[in-house]
Parts: structure tokens; C-alpha cells; sequence
């Protein structure tokens, strides 16, 4: 009895963290890049020392936001999302405010949220193309 209880535990742990793992934001712009070319969105991403990086986030300095590292919008129809990457999880929280605020000045629908050194803002259904 406890042995299946162990067993029923541990795939229960394992389903959990599958879950979690495979619905988060990506951690690497690539990736995210990638996730959302596949479904079919055009896609424009910059890291630092690109060229046209400086351009791309220059509109984030102008609202007092610090530590950008990479830079990744994409559009299909309706739905777009952009997905700002930051040096860590402690700079993307210090620039959350300052980005929902700019978001919710242009779209009041917009979803905005923070997972890890990450910033999203979108429509739900390219949150969902980019898990």
C-alpha cells in the first residue's frame, strides 16, 4: 500500500511539473521567436547588440524602463504580443509598473504579465501560441 502511494505521488509530481514547465513564457528569446513562428506569426526580434536594437526598445527608455536585454513582437491578424526580456528576474519586476501603464494607455485589453526576467503584453491567444 504505501509503495503505490509513493508510486501515485511521484507521477502526480512529475504530471504537476510538466504542466508548469510546458505552459510557462519562454526564458530565451529564440525560443519564443520560434514558438511563434510556427504558428504562423510574423515575427521581429532583437537582442542587445543587434542591429536596430536600440531602435526597437528605444520607445521603453523614453518611459524610464532599464536592463533590456532582448526584444521580441510578433502579429497575426488580431493577436499580437511583445515579450521583453530582462538581465534578471529582479529588473523585470522593478519595470513592470512602468510598462503595464504604458500598455493599458494603448490597449485596455491588453494582457500584461511578468514570468521570470520576462514582460508580456498581448492578446490571450498569442500568450497561448507562445508557450
Amino acid at each position: 500500500m504505501r509503495k503505490t502511494l509513493k508510486i501515485v505521488s511521484l507521477i502526480a509530481l512529475f504530471a504537476i511539473l510538466a504542466t508548469v514547465l510546458v505552459a510557462c513564457i519562454p526564458n530565451d528569446p529564440a525560443k519564443a521567436e520560434d514558438n511563434l513562428k510556427n504558428a504562423e506569426y510574423t515575427v521581429l526580434s532583437y537582442k542587445k547588440g543587434d542591429v536596430g536594437f536600440s531602435v526597437a526598445t528605444g520607445f521603453l527608455e523614453i518611459i524610464g524602463v532599464k536592463n533590456v536585454t532582448a526584444f521580441v513582437t510578433a502579429t497575426k491578424g488580431e493577436d499580437g504580443i511583445a515579450l521583453i526580456y530582462f538581465e534578471d528576474s529582479a529588473a523585470a519586476k522593478e519595470n513592470y509598473t512602468a510598462i503595464e501603464e504604458h500598455y493599458k494607455e494603448e490597449d485596455k485589453d491588453a494582457v500584461i504579465k511578468r514570468s521570470g526576467k520576462v514582460i508580456y503584453a498581448g492578446t490571450e491567444q498569442a500568450i497561448k501560441d507562445v508557450k
